[in-house]
Order: structure tokens, then sequence, then C-alpha cells
């Protein structure tokens, strides 16, 4: 098996075409075989390319939320985030804003720049009660 983490680099420049010839189905395969063993980067690159519809695969928000959970649980703070736009916005499922308020807050806990994420904190806390935003918080703990 090869590294992880040599796979996806490998991928980003069959996407650039950078020292190799351009070949987006073959970066996109090479990500998948990353993120299979492991590399939390390429499980939520896979989630951005399947919700976006990028490098000719097709828009798929199930599938994406499907990878950036994938990365989340492998510790990757941007899909964190990613689940909660997708639980405040109610992609692919009905809007849950303590699963959007609890992936905010693990995003944070991981390491997501906080500035970007306290303007979405507050706000969905304003839609909670109390009791809701501490038995949430309990746990994103």
């Amino acid at each position: 098996m090869k590294l992880p983490q040599g796979l996806f680099k490998l991928a980003t420049l069959y996407f650039t075409g950078l020292g190799v010839a351009k070949n987006e189905p073959w970066g996109v395969a090479l990500l998948g075989r990353a993120a299979a063993a492991g590399h939390a980067g390429a499980a939520n690159e896979l989630g951005v390319i399947a919700f976006e519809g990028n490098y000719g695969q097709p828009k798929d928000p199930n599938k994406a939320f499907d990878y950036f959970s994938r990365a989340a649980d492998l510790g990757n703070a941007e899909a964190m985030k990613n689940l909660a736009v997708f639980y405040r916005d109610g992609i692919g499922r009905a809007a849950d804003p303590a699963q959007e308020l609890k992936w905010y807050a693990l995003a944070r806990l991981a390491g997501y720049p906080a500035p970007p994420l306290n303007a979405a904190i507050a706000k969905v806390k304003g839609l909670m009660t109390e009791e809701q935003v501490q038995t949430v918080d309990a746990e994103a703990q």
C-alpha cells in the first residue's frame, strides 16, 4: 500500500498537470485510494468534489455527506465545518440546529479557525434554548 499522503499529493499533480499529463479522473481515483487508506484531507476533498461536481464527477450531496463524515471521523476540522453547513442548510437531510452546533463546536475544537465559526455558532445558539445548547456542548466535549 502506498503512503496516503503521497497518494494525496500525486492526485494534486494530476489535477493541475504539474510535471505529469493532466488527468482528473486519475486524480479522483488517487484521492479515493488515499481516503481508503485513512487520509482525512483526501476524504474531505472527495466530499467537495462530490458536492460541487468537480473534475467531471456528478453532483451528489449524499456521497459528499458520506465523505465529509469519514473525514470528520478521521479528525479533519474542515469536514466537521462542512457537516455543520449541511445541517444548517438542510442539504440531503432536515435542517438540524443541534447537529449544526455540534459540528461547528467540534470543528473549533479540532482547530478550525475560530473567527469564521464564532458568528455561525452565535447565530445557531440564538435559535436554541439554553438547555439544548448545554446538551450539545456536553455532547461535543
